[in-house]
């Protein structure tokens, strides 16, 4: 089987009783006791301790007596004076907001999606487009590069439709017409399928190598927020508004596992290119970073102030990104669906870059 589905490590046992060892007097006084903990590597430890980033100052409210928890402001790790020397520079050309932001292979060039209808394509060291792609004719959600070909992007729109363009000619290579509004859209890791999702939850997908032929049309009974691959192609990922991680095998699309991987609506799945690690997000404003091979997490990051929106690994495994949307005052008290995904009045936004190793901000 492959590694993504080995199965987790037993419990340990303690005895006929399945109680662990009982703490000797004077033992970890003044802390709470502890039948075990996950280590970073994701198993099971009986009465270890637990990594410092999961730990949490307790203090006593003296207003209604009752035991709260506090997590101290995070601090900024050494590493961080490496990104306070960037520059921000501001890209400019779309007139309206920006929906999905994308790096093609090579990190030469990055894609942007707007509701404007229009795909643009930035190199790093400019302001302005490279190249504007327009004749969508609805508001385009997704944009995502081959992973085989630097001048490759395609595109998914609410026109139900799904284009491929070339960054060489300016021109679209291929326009594919689907059936529904798409709103998402993922490469496979080897470039051989393109997958696209409606907002009726109907995933559409597409063999590259058949010239993007529609080979499988597959509908599900919740909400798709996101779509993935493992790096062997083998499986299919997905996380749901159930709070699910969702794996299923290619090309059947039987589910062989599922993951509760956060307490409502996963918003994000993201894997890394090493294949090695995977990141979710979802409305509980929490990151979680997950080893592949042990499907086990290995680091929860709990700095976001509000649902994640998106997060990226980057190629070498070393930093993860995740950005959330700030509430405005605006905004405060006014009631919401909680099921809404494509909500894009918000105007202030944060994006905080870990270190995957230490947990550091």
């Amino acid at each position: 089987p492959h590694p993504i589905l080995t199965p987790p490590p037993p419990p340990p046992d303690f005895g006929p009783n399945s109680h662990p060892p009982a703490r000797t007097a004077g033992e970890g006084d003044g802390e709470r006791p502890t039948r075990g903990v996950v280590k970073k590597s994701g198993r099971f430890s009986p009465g270890g301790k637990s990594p410092a980033t999961m730990e949490f100052v307790k203090f006593f409210e003296k207003k209604d007596m009752k035991w709260g928890f506090w997590k101290p402001n995070p601090q900024l790790s050494g590493e961080g004076k490496h990104f306070k020397d960037y520059r921000i520079k501001k890209c400019t050309g779309h007139k309206k907001t920006v929906q999905k932001c994308d790096w093609n292979l090579t990190g030469e060039y990055f894609g942007t999606s707007s509701t404007d209808k229009t795909v643009r394509v930035y190199k790093p060291t400019s302001s302005k487009p490279l190249v504007e792609f327009t004749g969508h004719k609805g508001p385009v959600q997704c944009v995502s590069w081959d992973p085989t070909d630097a001048n490759l992007i395609a595109s998914a729109a609410k026109d139900n439709s799904v284009r491929v363009w070339d960054v060489r000619s300016g021109n679209a290579a291929h326009t594919l017409d689907v059936k529904g509004m798409q709103i998402n859209l993922k490469y496979s890791p080897n470039g051989n399928v393109l997958v696209s999702a409606d907002e009726n939850d109907i995933l559409n997908f597409m063999d590259v190598r058949k010239g993007f032929k529609i080979t499988m049309v597959k509908r599900f009974p919740f909400y798709v927020h996101s779509i993935s691959f493992d790096k062997s192609e083998k499986y299919f990922l997905m996380t749901t508004s159930l709070g699910n991680i969702d794996i299923f095998d290619y090309p059947k699309i039987n589910r062989v596992h599922s993951i509760q991987a956060h307490v409502s609506h996963a918003h994000i799945l993201e894997m890394g290119r090493s294949g090695k690690y995977m990141a979710t997000g979802g409305v509980d404003t929490v990151v979680q970073l997950w080893d592949v091979n042990e499907l086990a997490v290995m680091r929860t990051f709990r700095h976001l102030d509000y649902k994640t929106k998106d997060i990226s690994i980057t190629s070498d495994d070393k930093f993860i990104a995740s950005a959330c949307n700030v509430e405005t005052p605006k905004d405060r008290g006014k009631d919401r669906d909680p099921d809404e995904r494509d909500r894009t009045s918000r105007d202030i936004g944060r994006i905080y870059i870990h270190d995957m190793r230490t947990g550091e901000l």
